[in-house]
């Protein structure tokens, strides 16, 4: 049986690898966008595309060559220390049990392992196969909507790459699965080797159950495992089965079905291990192992009255904790991806009129990265949760490029105005609801210079981070809530206050039909708010406010703050259709062709209905 702490840093080197390999996949892409903003004529532009993507895939299939012989080697290494390590801690019981030979003795347990190791081999193949193919098609559709940008008259050419690049860094390289998930090639490269390490080491075990013919096992327990709030019952909640004796085949009194209730079997004649369903026991990113056993032997899980020793509740508060230290763990890896993009695109463009915007963009990332590392510091020593410097590193990402952004996030901290008190160095504090009302209280007396809408705020806001899915940081519940993370910023509270005075007069049908229009123009009025008032802020929306700023960067229908309100100031059930009415006007006075209308308002399109 292999503990669950026994997997934490046990993939972290093979990781890197791949994360290198991400890495250079982002600067590759970004290094062929940038570098030839010069071509010009159509068939001159194709053939040059058709070239960088095979120059792409040639450079691509050399990296990965490299990659699974280091990735090989490494995979082996960690199988066979899986196994071992978890044959000792079964050894004592088997010894009880009947005769036992080392596994590297026993034939069985070789083939066991070899066969593990191939699947292994063949699910890592799959994911560079995957990430190759998805880099090929990255490239591809990057080069198109640039061309769509720059067609448009929009943007030049600098301008539109470094956005789509922007949003490419903030996105990385993913994997998508049949099931219709998606994954980091970090988190999927994670997810194959500690899933991989599991189930190797429990086919090992079963070939020792089979062969002793026995008859249970004893699956492990620790505290913060997996919960599902929505299905406590259900094996995807592993804290109600974890820490019990259960029965291969048949059950006894008080003793459950091994399969029953947990989602995984084995053939007590083969020691064959299937994992029945994968989200019960060794199925995805499991840490719960298991071990031969018999209902004489003392259960170190539970009392001496026979109760769990695990208190359930607190496990489930320290599996709500540490879900959130992974979600900042994703936010920081996110901000420096972007932030070697960004760095990226400073030495790569030419007009200064561009780079001259590019500065303070790395600037206000490398500002954001030093709060978020604050704030990942103080969560983890509130909660008594260990750091793990792993996990936050970006291949790339070295104690040079982190200097630098150090040193640009002082310059950005020094050039705004911190609307709240600070922590001890930089960035915001954690708020109580109370700080947070009477700073909501005093925006409700403020945006009336902008909205000509009332506030309909409830003057209810809750501070939760466990309550706000995914990573967003605030939202506006229907009762007109407003629900935070502890450490949000004033431009997230105005964003929301801003959702008070336009979707709060409607109901959820008529938001969800009108999603994508509704939060660009809060947060492009927003941003204009923060930007005049000073306020440091966590942009949002990027995609859909380019559009919003690209548009009226073309037809000057005012200043950015003028404009913001105006757009903001239509009813929401109105307002695409007032937009989209007013570029139609602006395109047909302009006498533009029907091959460049139509890219416009394709362009205007994605402000329509719900967010892709």
């Amino acid at each position: 049986m292999l503990t669950p702490d026994y997997f934490y840093g046990k993939s972290d080197k093979l990781v890197e690898l791949y994360q290198e390999l991400e890495d250079w996949i982002l600067q590759d892409i970004a290094m062929r966008l940038l570098k030839n903003g010069e071509i010009s004529g159509t068939a001159d532009r194709e053939l040059w595309r058709l070239q960088q993507l095979g120059l792409h895939n040639d450079e691509i299939v050399k990296k990965i060559a490299k990659l699974s012989g280091l990735s090989q080697k490494e995979v082996r290494r960690i199988l066979r220390e899986s196994v071992m390590t978890s044959f000792s801690d079964d050894e004592e019981v088997l010894s009880k049990l009947g005769t036992v030979t080392p596994p590297l003795q026993n034939n069985a347990v070789i083939a066991a392992m070899n066969a593990e190791m191939q699947k292994t081999f063949g699910e890592l193949n799959n994911l560079t196969r995957t990430t190759m193919l998805q880099s090929q098609k990255d490239l591809l559709n990057l080069l198109n909507e640039v061309d769509l940008r720059v067609a448009t008259g929009f943007q030049s050419y600098s301008s539109a790459v470094c956005e789509v690049l922007d949003r490419y860094a903030q996105k990385g390289v993913t994997i998508d699965y049949p099931t219709g998930a998606t994954r980091s090639l970090e988190a999927a490269v994670r997810c194959c080797i500690v899933t991989s390490m599991n189930q190797t080491a429990a086919q090992v075990t079963n070939q020792y159950i089979a062969e002793g013919g026995i008859e249970y096992v004893l699956v492990s327990a620790h505290m913060g495992a997996r919960h599902d709030d929505k299905h406590p019952e259900d094996l995807r909640s592993h804290d109600h089965w974890q820490g019990k004796v259960y029965k291969i085949v048949g059950r006894d009194d008080g003793i459950e079905n091994l399969l029953e209730a947990t989602g995984y079997t084995i053939d007590p004649d083969s020691g064959q291990g299937t994992v029945v369903n994968p989200l019960g026991l060794h199925g995805y990113n499991c840490r719960h192992s298991h071990k031969p056993w018999d209902p004489s032997l003392r259960n170190p899980y539970v009392d001496a009255d026979g109760k769990p020793k695990i208190d359930i509740h607190e496990s489930q508060e320290l599996y709500q904790r540490q879900q959130e230290q992974r979600r900042m763990e994703r936010a920081i890896r996110k901000t420096k991806r972007e932030l070697l993009m960004k760095k990226a695109e400073i030495d790569g463009v030419a007009e200064t009129d561009v780079k001259e915007m590019l500065q303070p963009q790395y600037d206000k990332l490398a500002y954001k990265l030093r709060t978020q590392n604050q704030a990942y510091e103080h969560f983890c020593a509130e909660h008594d949760l260990q750091t793990q410097a792993e996990r936050l590193k970006v291949a790339g990402f070295k104690k040079k490029q982190a200097s630098v952004a150090n040193g640009r996030a002082t310059a950005y901290s020094n050039s705004i105005k911190e609307p709240m008190e600070k922590a001890e160095n930089v960035g915001y504090t954690k708020r109580t609801e109370e700080e947070f009302k009477s700073t909501a209280q005093q925006i409700r007396r403020e945006i009336t210079q902008y909205s000509d809408r009332a506030s309909m705020w409830s003057g209810t806001i809750s501070v939760h981070d466990s309550l706000i899915d995914g990573e967003a940081i605030g939202m506006k519940e229907w009762s007109c809530n407003i629900a935070l993370v502890a450490t949000a910023d004033d431009g997230i509270l105005w964003h929301e206050m801003l959702h008070s005075c336009s979707e709060s007069y409607y109901d959820a049908n008529v938001y969800f039909q009108n999603q994508a229009i509704e939060e660009a123009s809060v947060e492009f009025l927003k941003q204009t708010i923060c930007e005049k008032m000073k306020i440091a802020s966590v942009e949002g929306y990027a995609d859909q406010v380019s559009i919003l700023r690209a548009i009226n960067g073309k037809f000057e229908y005012g200043t950015d703050m003028e404009f913001a309100q105006e757009l903001f100031n239509i009813p929401l059930p109105e307002r695409y259709q007032w937009l989209e009415d007013k570029v139609d006007d602006s395109l047909r006075t302009m006498g533009v062709t029907f091959s460049e209308y139509n890219d416009v308002m394709l362009f205007l399109q994605a402000l329509k209905g719900v967010i892709q």
